[in-house]
């Protein structure tokens, strides 16, 4: 990579599954928006990102970078993929000032908190999934964008700050064994997708999104607690415009 430092115009590097071990031949690369290097497992470091302004776009997931601090003043990221990074165990509050941030993938990590996300005001999407040492969501309580929330595989037992998300459109505990009460979700009305797969909720709680006037998926696999589906509405409280009737007419 070292002849990329003559390349002060590139904007676009994509490298992922290669042998590549080191970013620092990109410093000079003032215009480089978007860094694909996921799956190249000897990259260790991203410190040759330290003050860069022009990123929007980075992945280097499934690396082995385990300090992503270089990224505090990369403020124009949009989408971050930090998926698989295995001896990452914090985000600290290196994406707090990353204020253009939408995406935000981090599943299957060893992160522990959340709380460096709570100034990412147009933060949509969240993926978490796998990372078991997870527990709160308290520090995504003000995230008022937040669309796609996936927390499967973690720690958490509480959702009650997601109460706060009226915009939430998917959410996915697929695996939280701890879950048993998303009550707090009523004020969630714009619910299309919820995945309580392995999870402990009952009934009575699961009423809570069974009600959503826009849910479309509602996945309660290998929920024991469940008897009965009466929670859910009538059938015919709410059609699908897009599917047919038997004489072809739209509904």
């Amino acid at each position: 990579m070292d002849s990329l430092s003559a390349a002060p115009h590139l904007r676009e590097f994509r490298g992922q599954c290669t042998r590549i071990s080191s970013l620092d031949a990109l410093r000079e690369c003032h215009r480089l928006e978007l860094l694909d290097v996921g799956g190249c497992q000897q990259v260790h470091c991203i410190e040759a990102l330290r003050g860069a302004k022009a990123p929007r776009y980075l992945d280097i997931s499934n690396t082995s970078v385990a300090n992503i601090d270089a990224l505090s003043q990369c403020t124009a990221l949009e989408r971050v993929n930090l998926n698989g990074c295995l001896r990452l165990c914090s985000l600290g509050w290196s994406l707090a000032f990353c204020t253009e941030l939408r995406e935000l993938h981090a599943s299957r990590t060893c992160i522990e908190t959340l709380i460096g996300l709570r100034l990412c005001r147009v933060l949509s999407k969240v993926n978490v999934s796998g990372c078991s040492a997870l527990r709160g969501t308290a520090a995504l309580a003000h995230l008022s964008q937040l669309t796609h929330l996936n927390l499967s595989f973690t720690a958490v037992n509480d959702v009650s700050s997601l109460g706060y998300y009226s915009g939430l459109e998917k959410l996915r505990m697929h695996g939280c064994t701890r879950l048993s009460d998303i009550s707090a979700l009523q004020s969630a009305r714009r619910l299309r997708v919820v995945d309580l797969d392995n999870t402990r909720c009952t009934e009575r709680v699961a009423a809570a999104v069974g009600t959503a006037p826009e849910l479309e998926e509602l996945l309660t696999n290998g929920v024991t607690y469940w008897t009965a589906v009466s929670i859910l509405r009538p059938a015919g409280a709410q059609r699908d415009r897009s599917l047919p009737n038997t004489d072809g007419s739209s509904r």
